[in-house]
């Protein structure tokens, strides 16, 4: 059992999960506040201007056909070019025709900036109100099923059906992994953990809590065969690595943060326990574990010869089954 635990040890990686859809500048560009793009305007045509004013002072031929060096000329002729108004009245000389392209190209990239970030704001909000509310709905159907799948695994588990148990295990380990990449790239791509689903995404977290300690208590059970117990391992880990990477997101948030913490922590209590070989037993008796005891009995049951084959068959003690059949 220690092997296959080893086998699917969950590296705690502190790396940071990075949007693959945007590119960096477009990033930085989304980041850039209306504040911030009005201020590089204005440093820009400063900038600028005091180039023009340097080379028209000290580089004659260089600068603009300004009569006598001056600053406010200067700054006039950076304004009218950073704009493309272009009045003719103040023309580059030499290498300033350079800079004065240099500053066109920038103008008309910053203006775009501007105008573009205004004209999408309103398109933005809506489409952030319209995001949230599907990803609200996607979020508890997510829930309901982590839920469902938990309460199935929950009945085969204690009916001592293994074949069953290890169907219902595999989905809710599918399911783990499906909820593991949505939540992945949504929250890169789309800022899921900021767009007011928090409530929401707090009781899938505590789903998928109950689905570790599920895990947790099957990995450790006497009877349960190794598939059963390597599927349950991965689904501890796939919740923790869900723990490890959903962090980043919620800095200001103790409460959210507290949750994914434990599931980190729950994969290692779960790896020190297998080490130590802490073994339980099922000790439920439900109609679903009566039925399968039954349908092993068959018609012709001798208990001198079948009871120890039934009870190994099954994977329960032979005081669990006696109580059972004397049901």
């Amino acid at each position: 059992m220690t092997g296959k635990c080893n086998s699917y040890a969950f590296a705690n990686s502190k790396k940071k999960l990075k949007p693959k859809i945007n590119t960096t500048i477009g990033g930085l560009v989304d980041k850039l506040s209306y504040w911030s793009i009005l201020l590089l305007i204005f440093l820009t045509i400063f900038l600028y201007a005091i180039l023009y004013f340097f080379l028209d002072t000290y580089f004659e031929g260089h600068g603009i056909n300004s009569p006598l060096p001056n600053f406010t000329d200067c700054l006039y002729f950076s304004a009218v070019t950073f704009t493309t108004l272009g009045y003719g009245d103040l023309l580059p000389e030499g290498f300033s025709k350079l800079l004065s392209i240099i500053e066109v190209c920038t103008g008309m990239l910053l203006a775009a900036i501007f105008i573009g970030k205004i004209s999408s704001e309103r398109q933005s909000s809506k489409l952030a109100l319209i995001y949230a509310s599907m990803n609200h709905q996607k979020i508890l159907e997510l829930i309901n099923d982590v839920n469902n799948a938990v309460e199935e695994t929950t009945r085969w588990y204690n009916a001592h059906d293994n074949k069953r148990l290890l169907d219902t295990s595999k989905n809710l380990y599918d399911l783990v992994s499906v909820i593991r990449k949505y939540l992945t790239v949504q929250s890169l791509e789309g800022e899921l953990a900021k767009q007011g689903n928090d409530s929401t995404l707090k009781r899938l977290y505590v789903s998928l809590e109950k689905t570790q300690k599920q895990s947790y208590i099957i990995i450790k059970t006497s009877g349960i065969n190794q598939n059963i117990i390597t599927t349950h391992i991965r689904i501890v880990n796939s919740v923790a690595r869900i723990g490890n990477s959903m962090k980043q997101f919620y800095n200001q948030n103790d409460k959210v943060t507290n949750i994914l913490d434990e599931l980190i922590r729950e994969q290692r209590r779960c790896t020190t326990s297998i080490q130590k070989q802490n073994i339980v037993y099922r000790t439920e008796i439900t109609d679903d574990l009566i039925d399968n005891i039954n349908k092993c009995k068959g018609e012709t049951f001798d208990p001198k010869k079948d009871f120890e084959r039934i009870a190994n068959e099954i994977g329960i003690s032979k005081r669990l089954l006696r109580k059972c059949i004397k049901l």
